[in-house]
């Protein structure tokens, strides 16, 4: 399996092509994201191991020309400053298969992609058309909560049968790629919506807003919106506030 390794850091990028040759990887560097294009375009890598802070080309703008493909890589950013937590799920919905930040666990990521081997051997996919399916996946249950918000019942296990797939599967997918539970994603995407709402000015009281997102203890609503943003939800209310990026959130989403 060929590896590419973005990164403009000579020493840092220069220390993971030799650690992925050493295991039997096809592996070669780029020292930013016009030399990473060039590079894939001559050999199509079956993995990009993508800095994500680069002068010049970044990875976030080599990423997006990916995302033009047909077929992608299966690209794993890395990125070393917590602020860039917000374009998680930008990146995700780019073409982004892992997010890891550096310097990496280069044993844990050698069995990551070792793991995609295995996948495509069981299930007869390309490692890219496994990372594109889960891609999918994240899209499609992000579309379907945000069009559900407001339903109280709504849970993991309806979301699972609505998008055809078991809850474990659905917790696995969440765990693997943010590092929490679909419980919480769900809890955080409510958050989210309600903090969009008081921006547009779109509820008159907290009780109105917490219905509209599908909760209907206030009080507990107004708890869960503090702890995620700081603030109060009617000063929010009354003020107004600028929509958050997902990295406000406090904790990991």
């Amino acid at each position: 399996m060929d590896i590419l390794v973005v990164d403009d850091n000579n020493e840092y990028r220069d220390t993971l092509v030799r650690y992925f040759k050493s295991k039997g990887f096809r592996t070669e560097g780029a020292i930013d994201g016009v030399d990473g294009l060039a590079r894939y375009r001559k050999r199509s890598h079956r993995v990009v191991l993508l800095d994500l802070m680069m002068p010049g080309m970044g990875g976030e703008e080599m990423l997006y020309e990916m995302s033009k493909w047909d077929e992608l890589p299966v690209v794993i950013v890395m990125t070393v400053s917590s602020r860039e937590d917000e374009y998680r799920y930008q990146l995700y919905e780019k073409g982004c298969f892992y997010y890891e930040e550096k310097p990496i666990d280069v044993q844990e990521t050698a069995w990551k992609i070792r793991n995609l081997i295995q996948i495509q051997k069981r299930d007869g996919r390309s490692v890219q058309g496994a990372g594109s399916q889960m891609n999918r996946e994240i899209q499609e249950f992000y579309e379907y909560v945000l069009d559900q918000i407001g339903q109280e019942e709504m849970n993991v296990a309806e979301i699972a049968r609505k998008m055809g797939v078991g809850r474990r599967a659905l917790d696995s997918m969440a765990r693997e790629f943010l590092s929490v539970t679909m419980h919480d994603v769900i809890r955080n995407l409510r958050l989210l919506k309600a903090r969009e709402i008081c921006r547009e000015g779109g509820a008159g009281n907290v009780k109105e807003l917490a219905g509209m997102v599908g909760y209907r203890d206030a009080g507990y609503f107004s708890r869960l919106y503090r702890e995620a943003f700081g603030s109060s939800v009617v000063e929010d209310l009354k003020s107004g506030v600028r929509l958050p990026a997902f990295g406000e959130l406090r904790g990991r989403m």
